[in-house]
């Protein structure tokens, strides 16, 4: 799957920050970070010679996805920071700090940042994702001792390829990646609400499938790393992520009653068997 990173620095005076632009497949988001960037400031964004691309942040560290919107490799990056009247940061060319106050001025306060959309990413077609494992269907088995045996040893395979040990610090080994897919997918608003310390993302695949990706945090660290499909309880999860997924009751998210869950240690990257 082609992936296209870049990212510039935005500074002027106290200020300073960066914005990356991220397209995975097709799909482009963008990441505005600052340290004094505050919670209602302005953004124009330009990528290559497409239109300026408007939106309002939510404070340091603001994540858009952006539909209909091309970057290529050899584009350049624009971007403005405004608090409404004045200059705050860029980075860039294309965009002027009086075209992106003009343009809010006209927006009433109840209007949405524009360009932000839910978009669409089919996942990686492996079986060496927790995400993976737990998404795929189950089929009808006959009840056969060779099948079986042969559903022991796809099970025992499978915890082999998760539970690897990396000697520590395997969360480090994939967080770009990972912090690019929460770039581009939305957040998954209701997981965040029920689990403490934790931010979930909602990756759809397949029209309306879909599963979630998450982060569980101690102490402002990363300590786990969470994959899930929606289900019913039920209905158990294929034989294959048995005894390895866990279930969480949600409510709201009718046909379904809640997530089928993997949790991976992000510093070992073991699986952490549901009990």
């Amino acid at each position: 799957m082609n992936l296209i990173k870049k990212t510039i620095i935005l500074t002027d005076s106290d200020a300073e920050g960066y914005v990356s632009v991220i397209r995975v497949g097709t799909d482009v988001g963008a990441k505005i970070v600052g340290a004094n960037f505050k919670k209602g400031m302005y953004a124009g964004l330009k990528i290559g010679s497409g239109e300026t691309i408007y939106a309002v942040l939510d404070g340091e560290k603001t994540e858009i996805t952006l539909d209909n919107v091309s970057f290529r490799q050899n584009d350049s990056i624009g971007c403005v920071i405004t608090d409404g009247e004045k200059l705050v940061a860029r980075g860039g060319n294309g965009v002027k700090t009086q075209d992106v106050n003009n343009h809010f001025a006209e927006v009433t306060t109840e209007a949405e940042p524009e360009t932000i959309a839910t978009i669409e990413l089919f996942p990686d077609e492996t079986d060496e994702t927790a995400a993976a494992a737990i998404a795929e269907k189950p089929e009808p088995v006959e009840n056969s001792s060779d099948e079986a045996k042969n559903e022991e040893a796809e099970r025992e395979s499978l915890l082999q390829k998760l539970s690897v040990n990396t000697g520590g610090d395997f969360y480090n080994g994939i967080r770009e990646k990972l912090d690019d897919l929460f770039v581009i997918h939305p957040s998954a608003t209701h997981l965040n609400e029920l689990i403490p310390n934790s931010e979930w993302i909602k990756i759809n695949y397949d029209g309306d499938d879909y599963y979630v990706v998450g982060k569980l945090k101690e102490n402002n660290r990363t300590v786990l790393i969470g994959y899930g499909v929606p289900g019913k309880k039920t209905t158990t999860p294929p034989q294959i992520a048995d005894e390895i997924a866990s279930y969480l009751a949600v409510d709201g998210i009718s046909p379904y009653d809640g997530y089928w869950l993997i949790f991976q240690d992000a510093n070992t990257g073991k699986i952490i068997k549901a009990e």
